[in-house]
């Protein structure tokens, strides 16, 4: 399992659960709009384990979960099968500005959203410096349905 994505109503709890309490560390943040600001957090060298953000109107809760594999075919093939109807697809195939990962969204029975994705930056906590970035994306993950969060 790559990293767990929740929807929070109000950020602030979560800071010193995840970073004081916890030992999670600052990867960096991304910018869902003029408002909304996504938290991600590292406690491995992966570059994020758990990230937040108030994002309305999508519902409190797990957002999304991804799923990272060790071989970009392997993620192409569960594309192609997505794409094809065999799940309804939520963002197109992408990359992340943020940690790099090559990636695209389903949408799961239970209404959340799980990511299949491959080659996420690592992290050295020595050298590291978060960052802020204003996109989500680099390219692709394109939302297929207007009412579908970007998440």
């Amino acid at each position: 399992m790559g990293h767990a994505f929740q929807i929070v109503r109000d950020p602030a709890p979560y800071q010193p659960l995840y970073e004081d309490i916890l030992g999670f560390r600052l990867s960096d943040h991304i910018e869902f709009g003029p408002e909304i600001l996504g938290t991600f957090l590292h406690c491995n060298p992966r570059h994020h384990s758990f990230a937040y953000a108030p994002i309305p109107p999508a519902p409190q809760g797990v957002g999304h979960l991804m799923f990272e594999v060790d071989d970009l075919d392997l993620v192409g093939r569960a594309w192609d099968k997505v794409a094809d109807g065999a799940a309804p697809v939520a963002l197109t195939f992408g990359k992340h500005s943020n940690d790099e990962m090559l990636s695209f969204y389903a949408v799961a029975p239970s209404g959340f959203q799980v990511e299949c994705g491959y080659g996420g930056k690592l992290i050295d906590d020595e050298t590291w410096t978060p960052s802020r970035y204003d996109v989500t994306s680099s390219w692709g993950h394109k939302r297929t349905d207007p009412n579908i969060p970007e998440i």
